[in-house]
């Protein structure tokens, strides 16, 4: 089940990302997007995925497009979309936990 959740909040938010070092500090990430970007940001969520999302708890903290708890998945996608750290980061982020990487 920990893996089908990680493979989706990465399948979620990014495709085709390299993998690098685990050791990426938060002071090295992209900036975090404003509200008006991600806005304008064009995002398609495949309804399976957010299905299989449902099944599995993630729309506890996280929508597609709006922030819950967690980023939504769409300021996620558009923060790390050129980041080649950005799949092996967040699989690592979704296994561990973590906090912090969106502010306090």
């Amino acid at each position: 089940m920990r893996c089908i959740n990680i493979v989706l909040c990465v399948f979620l938010c990014l495709a085709g990302c390299e993998f690098v070092d685990k050791n990426t500090s938060d002071d090295e990430l992209p900036p975090i997007p404003d509200q008006k970007a991600v806005d304008d940001y064009e995002y398609t969520l495949n309804g399976g995925t957010f299905d299989l999302a449902k099944r599995n708890g993630c729309m506890a903290c996280h929508t597609a497009d709006r922030v819950v708890v967690g980023p939504a998945w769409k300021a996620v996608s558009l923060r790390y979309k050129d980041y080649p750290a950005a799949q092996e980061y967040l699989v690592n982020k979704v296994k561990n936990g973590g906090k912090g990487a969106w502010g306090d």
